[in-house]
């Protein structure tokens, strides 16, 4: 009955303390880094490369029944809207659906030529069909009945690149509306340098048609910018998108037209590192990679010395040059 031996032993046993509300400084920290919530996605496996990764990566396709003809389809169910007539801020949140989902989720990367790729039949597309109805058997679901009758579209990687783009606008309009400062037009990049709490830069090429010979930002370009006091000279590294490639003209064409204010009209345009454009700059990021074609790494790897090349140095310092 001695009380200190009792809490010594309910020590181990007693629940867990719920987690306090307000969360730390280094929880707010991570929740505002894009970067970091992609990473901490769960880890998912693609059935075409049986590669895991974060499913921020990776895209997902659920059986839905069409709406009429109750024929099983793949759908990109986590594009769709959160609510009817909503755009879905909220990027990794499956989102209720208008129409209920069959059995389990398969993953793909995210990537629109491994999409246009699988139309092949001796190829991706053979393998993925192979590989869905594999992982529907091995989760115990009855693949007769649904998986022979499922249907792809053909151009979904089309399909999945003009969603990925509506819900960039969506969201972008939104957070534009809100008024509060969270996207800004800037002259050019001397002034988009000098604003603060800068979290990704959004290059349009400004109003109307390109001269030849513009020079346009690179895939995956970034810029480094001073942060901090003056003294601690430290720089972040801050994304530079093409707003013309990611949205394609059209697009592009829709946003500005519905924000007449003109801000998608300067040359550069700043989204500011806060909380409410977190989800916005992911969107951006992972359409990034949805349409790279590494082009610049290709280029690199073409400019690398080759073996022989190599045996040349060798021998040449090998002689007692330097």
């Amino acid at each position: 009955m001695d009380p200190d031996a009792i809490a010594a032993k309910e020590k181990w046993v007693a629940r867990k303390s719920r987690p306090s509300k307000k969360p730390e400084d280094f929880q707010q920290i991570l929740a505002k880094n894009p970067y970091a919530r992609a990473l901490a996605t769960p880890l998912r496996r693609c059935q075409l490369t049986n590669n895991a990764l974060p499913s921020f990566f990776l895209q997902g396709f659920n059986l839905m029944a069409h709406p009429e003809t109750g024929i099983p389809w793949y759908v990109p169910r986590s594009l769709a809207l959160a609510k009817k007539g909503e755009p879905q801020l909220q990027l990794n949140k499956t989102p209720a659906a208008f129409t209920s989902a069959l059995g389990y989720t398969v993953y793909i990367l995210a990537s629109q030529h491994i999409l246009r790729a699988m139309q092949d039949p001796k190829g991706y597309g053979m393998k993925q069909k192979n590989k869905m109805r594999n992982m529907a058997q091995r989760r115990g679901i009855s693949t007769s009945k649904f998986l022979s009758a499922a249907g792809w579209r053909e151009d979904m990687h089309e399909f999945i690149l003009r969603i990925m783009r509506r819900r960039i606008v969506e969201n972008l309009v939104a957070l534009t509306n809100l008024k509060r400062g969270y996207v800004v037009g800037c002259s050019g990049w001397e002034d988009a340098l000098a604003k603060p709490q800068i979290g990704t830069f959004l290059w349009t090429g400004g109003a109307g048609e390109m001269e030849e010979g513009t020079d346009s930002p690179p895939e995956f370009a970034t810029l480094d910018i001073t942060i901090g006091r003056k003294e601690e000279s430290k720089t972040k590294k801050i994304p530079v998108h093409n707003l013309r490639r990611l949205l394609g003209k059209d697009k592009l064409a829709e946003l500005r037209e519905t924000l007449p204010s003109g801000i998608f009209e300067r040359n550069v345009v700043v989204l500011k590192h806060k909380q409410q454009a977190v989800d916005v700059e992911m969107q951006l990021w992972r359409l990034q990679g949805f349409l790279a074609e590494y082009r610049d790494l290709y280029r690199d790897l073409e400019e690398l010395p080759t073996n022989e090349e190599d045996a040349d140095q060798d021998d040449y310092y090998e002689d007692g040059n330097e």
